[in-house]
């Protein structure tokens, strides 16, 4: 294995891509100080992995990456690849040539490869240990390695031992085991604390977990006892329902036989009657007949003037019913046409409707349309804003940038001032002067930066709660937005309602309709009516809630000429100037009662005053709380009216109203004061919403504020980066010139002329960041006014989402209010519908009774015929009309026992009917209680266990018997109280504490088991480490005594543990003997021998464990030119290891196979120039 080349990109001063080719032998690398020659060690020690910058004499990595010149921009990464010959195999790794690549970005993101494949810094550490190449081994040796390596820091010395007896590995792994150790270590002890904790809690659980089992299983049993029992309720509830109904059935057969026979037996009583009053009348007419024979002649006479007036009467009747049947039929004909134009009336309407319905689709639709635009003019709106924030950022940027180089120019002229004051002064005073107020600024800038840093921290924190803020702000002026449109929708429906009379009668709307002068309005739209006390108050009222309140009786009397005039109906008024209200009511007896309330007439008002109308509805009528305690008032206070809040009435005759309203509303009286309540509403959410209009407002007025205030800290940080990096930057340069400060005078006009080319440069900078912070702040403007004008077309096209949404709302109401006219238009068409059939029964009536009219007339017209006939026979007559009268008589008495006996048997069937019809009634009182019963039942089932009856008869079981069921009912009832409080979710605790406590046991064993192996693991590691140690230092230490005396020809030198017992940790002694010298310290050596010591000792090491290459960063560099070639010649003797020396000295560079030299031909660039050398190169 050996390294075949080296690419330098980026790194250091290598500005532009070198690559380095390393051969066989000894390679030098030259070149004068300052030119980068350890550039090349540093990146082979950084492409290793090295982590320290101190290591790579940089103060934070990122200053591995090329910075630029004044002609040169910086570049934006560093990146060096070492190229390995791997034909060996030496790296464990399956390639013949390897490829190591470290790369670093600006931003210190830091990137490895291995052949251009990703890898970690670990795997490249791991791919090199114990080859002897790795940062902390000794193929990189530098003059600080030689010192550390004689010095007393025996961990760097150690360090060497450890890499040449390759159990760097082994430290790693046995570092990583303890690690892991300690890791299993602390998890056991969690562990052990957890189940200790579980331990304490399972037995407690265990207990709960068991009563709540049984409480489970004695509720599922009680729950299916107690279904059972319910159902078989259910079931003989159901049963005698039947009964009761087939008993109803029964009892209405017999009902319908009852009044059938009632029927028949008042048929007859009628028969009788009516023949009874026909023998009177024949009785009295032969009598008559009798008395009057001998006037026969002038009672035929008078009977014939008799017809004759009779036929004038019904020839009049005939005219008149003529007369009423033509207007019958001319109004029959006029409800027609009426009914013809309603129904074009209604099919308007539903036109009306139906454009409506459209308009109101097309108002929706418009209203969406402007809330798309003013999304896409809010959108707009933010994206200029985001454009005003970043070039808010960019001109304070360019002015935090400009003031960053007038501060440097400022500093450079300082600088430049001083070089020119101090021109005779000593070169190592300014530069530490220089030092001192390069550190004082860095020490402010880095000061300014913190605190900049932690200005941007809190305004971050509010900017993050104003974006809260600001969006809860908008949510909530949405959420009240919907509200307002929702209250203001529901109020134009009432008032529509209003406006139309809805759920008063035909009369009032007819009437309210005209305005009559003297009109004051309905009742119901008058009165004002305690909240709550709505329902109650309709009650009361009851029908008078559509009188009709006047002024005068004259108001009144004209109101009713004109419902007369139209037929439109009838209404009741109510004159202010002449209601005269009852007695006050007296209700002392129940006043302190519990439920009374007060009395409605002292609660309701009235607009525009008007008291004797409110005494007069309302007077005598109590509101209480409930009907219990209505009822219980009732039998104190009889005389008065009592109305519940939940619209029970009791009247004082003490007769129960009382049920449910289809709508469950009090229609009238509580839209009032729902539309009432609604105002308000109204008025509150719009205060609400102009609130949270204006909140938004300062919130984004704030958060603007809060972004600017963001920019223009983002850009101090810039700015303050920039500074602090110059400063950073120009305290490295004085601290690295000062080493070279004392013959560096002559560079002091170089660097004025530096100076004032970087002053002139600073100058152009800064009319450049100028002219391009004018630009911006002229964007800047522009855009402003943009936002301007948006936000001013955002709130107009927010006027009109408004104004639309508004409109949208306002078309459904007239859809809605089109629905309620045309049910108005088809109910009137349905009144009018049945008005013409009753007039068309009228003219059928009519014209019977013509008909009925023309057969008396013919009677009549037959009866003057037979007159005179029937005068000769009047002498015959007489005597058959006095047998006749006979007969009649004694008919008639027989008629009238019959029709007595007739009366006491329909007395008898009444008694009977009446019987019958109680005994149904008693039958539907069982009924409903049954009903009721079963429906309770059911609600039962419901309400205890939320089941339905038809999921409840799946559980039924066939064999239940009731008395069984009740007696376990109770046993598991008296269980259940004896279990107490029960924790049902014990059951599931206690399963998942169980678990876990089975899992962690486990886990303990794992851990036990796992420790125990890690700690025989350590014990193996040990032994290796040391094995391979004493192995390895016994090489070493015999190569180190042959080495030392070659190198010094002659004198001894050894090396020792200070603690042989404890080889891994002990301390490393170097003791040494020049020829002529006593053995000694390493520390009592002069420089030159210590140096070759620590040379010799490198050596030995490379002896024991050689390592394919080599770097020496002027080891040499303290000898002279004897041991320097005593050295050189040393290192020929490594054949096998490849050597790269970074050297000043003549006598090694003759060694040398290839020669690269060093130049910086560029400010700041680094050149490299190769040579291959022949044995005998003269280097002069």
């Amino acid at each position: 294995m050996y390294f075949k080349r080296m690419e330098l990109n980026g790194f250091k001063s290598f500005a532009d891509p070198v690559t380095i080719e390393f051969t066989d032998g000894m390679t030098c690398i030259v070149g004068p100080n300052g030119s980068g020659k350890s550039n090349i060690s540093d990146a082979i020690r950084w492409v290793l992995g090295e982590q320290s910058p101190k290591m790579l004499r940089g103060g934070k990595m990122e200053e591995v990456i090329f910075a630029g010149t004044q002609s040169r921009k910086p570049k934006g990464l560093a990146e060096v690849t070492l190229v390995i010959d791997n034909s060996d195999h030496t790296l464990p790794i399956d390639y013949s040539e390897v490829g190591i690549t470290r790369r670093m970005y600006r931003s210190g993101e830091s990137e490895y490869s291995i052949n251009r494949t990703p890898c970690r810094l670990r795997d490249i550490r791991e791919l090199i240990m114990d080859t002897g190449i790795g940062v902390e081994g000794y193929s990189i040796i530098g003059q600080g390695k030689i010192a550390d390596i004689i010095s007393n820091k025996m961990d760097s010395r150690r360090e060497i031992f450890e890499e040449a007896a390759g159990i760097v590995k082994y430290r790693n792994k046995k570092a990583e085991t303890e690690r892991r150790l300690e890791g299993a270590s602390q998890n056991l002890a969690r562990v052990n604390d957890i189940v200790s904790e579980i331990e304490g809690r399972i037995g407690g659980l265990k207990k709960e977990s068991e009563k709540a089992t049984e409480y489970l299983q004695i509720r599922d049993k009680y729950k299916d006892v107690e279904i059972n029992i319910i159902l078989k309720n259910i079931e003989a509830a159901d049963s005698k329902t039947a009964a009761v109904r087939q008993e109803m059935e029964e009892l209405d057969r017999i009902l319908e036989n009852d009044r059938s026979g009632r029927t028949e037996l008042e048929a007859q009583l009628r028969g009788l009657r009516e023949k009874n009053a026909q023998a009177e009348a024949s009785l009295d007419d032969l009598r008559a007949k009798l008395t009057l024979m001998a006037e026969e002649i002038h009672f035929i006479e008078s009977r014939e003037e008799l017809n004759n007036e009779r036929s004038s009467v019904l020839e009049r009747d005939r005219v008149r019913i003529e007369d009423e049947k033509a207007l019958a039929e001319e109004k029959l004909q006029r409800e027609q046409s009426n009914l013809d134009e309603m129904r074009k009336s209604a099919e308007l309407v539903a036109e009306g409707e139906a454009a409506a319905r459209k308009d109101a689709e097309e108002k929706e639709a418009a209203m969406e349309e402007v809330q798309q635009l003013l999304a896409e003019k809010e959108k707009t709106l933010e994206s200029v804003r985001a454009a005003i924030l970043e070039l808010s950022a960019a001109v304070s940027s360019s002015a935090a940038e400009s003031a960053s180089l007038e501060n440097l120019k400022q500093t450079l002229a300082r600088r430049l001032e001083r070089l020119k004051e101090d021109e005779g002064a000593s070169e190592a005073d300014s530069i530490t002067a220089r030092l001192a107020e390069a550190e004082e600024a860095l020490s402010a800038a880095k000061a300014s930066r913190v605190q900049i840093q932690s200005d941007l921290k809190e305004t971050g924190a509010k900017r993050s709660g104003l974006e809260k803020e600001l969006s809860a702000a908008a949510s909530v002026i949405e959420e009240i937005r919907v509200d307002a449109g929702k209250l203001a929708a529901r109020h134009k429906l009432l008032e529509e309602l209003e406006r139309s009379y809805e759920g008063y009668n035909g009369a009032v709307r007819f009437m309210m309709q005209q305005k009559l002068p003297g009109i004051i309005g309905t009742a119901g739209e008058l009165l004002n009516v305690p909240k709550g006390w709505e329902l109650a108050i309709e009650t009361a009222l009851g029908g008078n809630v559509q009188n009709i309140l006047c002024d005068s009786d004259a108001s009144a009397k004209k109101a009713i000429a004109l419902l007369k005039e139209k037929k439109a109906g009838r209404l009741t008024f109510l004159p202010a100037d002449s209601i005269q209200p009852g007695p006050e009511a007296d209700t002392s007896a129940i006043q302190g009662m519990d439920g009374f309330l007060g009395v409605a007439s002292e609660r309701v008002t009235c607009r525009g005053g008007y008291e004797n109308i409110v005494e007069y509805l309302l007077g005598k009528c109590v509101v209480c709380r409930d009907l219990d305690s209505a009822l219980r008032m009732s039998k104190k206070g009889g005389s008065l009216r009592y109305v519940t809040l939940e619209g029970e009435h009791i009247n004082p005759a003490g007769a129960i109203t009382g049920g449910s309203f289809k709508n469950n509303t009090a229609n009238i009286i509580s839209r009032k004061a729902e539309k009432d309540e609604l105002e308000k509403q109204i008025a509150k959410t719009a205060k609400k919403l102009k609130e949270a209009q204006e909140k938004r407002d300062a919130c984004r007025k704030a958060l603007d504020s809060c972004l600017q205030t963001l920019q223009d800290l983002q850009a101090r940080t810039g700015a303050a980066d920039t500074q602090i990096a110059v400063l950073e930057k120009e305290a490295q340069q004085l601290k690295a010139s000062g080493k070279e400060a004392r013959n560096a005078d002559s560079r002091r006009l170089a660097e004025q002329a530096d100076l004032e080319k970087e002053i002139a440069e600073a100058d152009k900078n800064i009319a450049s960041i100028r002219e391009t912070a004018a630009g911006k702040a002229e964007e800047k403007a522009k855009a402003e006014e943009q936002a301007e004008t948006l936000a001013a077309e955002a709130e107009s096209v927010r006027a009109q989402f408004d104004e639309a949404q508004a409109a949208a709302a306002a078309a459904r109401m007239e859809e809605n209010s089109a629905s309620v006219r045309l049910r108005g238009a088809r109910e009137l068409e349905d009144r009018v519908k049945a008005a013409l059939d009753e007039i068309r029964a009228d003219l059928a009536a009519r014209t019977a009774a013509l008909e009925d009219i023309a057969a008396q007339k013919a009677e009549i017209e037959g009866f003057a015929g037979e007159a005179a006939a029937s005068l000769q026979e009047k002498q015959a007559q007489k005597a058959a009309l006095e047998e006749e009268e006979r007969t009649l008589a004694e008919a008639r008495r027989k008629d009238q026992d019959q029709a007595g006996e007739l009366e006491e048997e329909r007395i008898r069937l009444d008694s009977v009917l009446y019987e019958h019809q109680v005994s149904k009634h008693d039958a539907e009182v069982r009924l409903a209680r049954f009903d009721t019963q079963t429906e309770t039942l059911k609600e039962k089932l419901w309400e205890e266990f939320e089941m339905s009856f038809a999921q409840a008869q799946d559980l039924a079981d066939p064999n239940f018997v009731m008395s069984r069921g009740m007696r376990e009912s109770r046993e598991y009832k008296e269980r259940l109280r004896e279990l107490g409080d029960v924790n049902v979710g014990a059951i599931e605790e206690y399963k998942a504490v169980s678990e876990r406590y089975e899992f962690l046991t486990s886990q303990r064993d794992d851990l036990n088991q796992a420790i125990e192996e890690l700690t025989s693991v350590i014990r193996d590691i040990d032994k290796t480490i040391k094995a391979r140690f004493k192995e390895s230092f016994d090489a070493v230490v015999e190569n180190f005594e042959a080495t030392f005396t070659e190198l010094f020809k002659g004198g001894h030198a050894r090396l020792t543990l200070e603690d042989p017992s404890n080889p891994l940790e002990s301390a490393i002694e170097i003791e040494a003997q020049p020829p002529g010298k006593k053995l000694q310290n390493m520390n009592l050596l002069s420089g030159g021998e210590k140096t070759m010591t620590a040379i010799a000792l490198m050596f030995a090491v490379l002896k024991a464990k050689p390592t394919p290459f080599c770097i020496l960063d002027e080891v040499e560099a303290a000898l002279d030119e004897a041991n320097i070639d005593a050295f050189a010649r040393y290192l020929k003797k490594f054949a096998d290891t490849q050597f790269a020396l970074i050297t000043h000295q003549k006598a090694t560079m003759e060694y040398a196979d290839v020669l690269y030299g060093v130049t910086m031909p560029e400010q700041g660039i680094t050149r490299v120039l190769s040579l291959k050398l022949g044995d005998h190169f003269d280097i002069d």
